[in-house]
């Protein structure tokens, strides 16, 4: 249905919307290399995004998934982060980038399970009780990224 809805020059909806918003921010970033459904020799499937310096230096390897099953997403990033590893003795930060609704409750329950698992969690599109987090990918485009202000001594 994909290949039929964009020959019939039908916009993407759901999740491929949020995957081309995500993929057109990501794009426009200043991330020297960010490349959108990955496939790799010794990967199975594509990886939704990988994120880097260049193809042979990858930084972050980064899984899109509904809220609602974003423990396939965190499956599929450990998954492709262990394969880069094998292939490359590489390390990258397998990163979870999740969308949609979820509660307070349920959102503190997939933040410790990623901290737990050395995963990077981030929202985009995502509304925890019907608020972005604080860890939108949008945000971390704004600069000054950390900014305090100083204090003169």
């Amino acid at each position: 249905m994909k290949g039929f809805d964009a020959a019939q020059h039908i916009p993407p909806s759901g999740e491929a919307a949020v995957h081309e918003s995500l993929r057109a921010e990501l794009e426009s970033s200043p991330i020297p290399y960010v490349r959108s459904k990955e496939r790799r020799p010794e990967w199975r499937r594509e990886v939704d995004f990988v994120i880097g310096f260049s193809p042979r230096f990858l930084t972050h390897i980064a899984e899109l998934e509904p809220a609602p099953s974003w423990q396939r997403g965190l499956q599929q990033a450990l998954l492709y982060k262990s394969l880069y590893y094998q292939a490359t003795e590489l390390q990258a930060l397998p990163t979870l980038i999740l969308f949609g609704n979820v509660s307070t409750r349920r959102w503190e329950q997939i933040s410790t399970v990623c901290v737990d698992q050395r995963v990077l969690l981030l929202g985009h599109e995502l509304l925890v009780d019907g608020v972005a987090p604080a860890s939108e990918v949008s945000g971390l485009f704004e600069l000054p990224l950390l900014a305090t202000p100083r204090t003169e001594v």
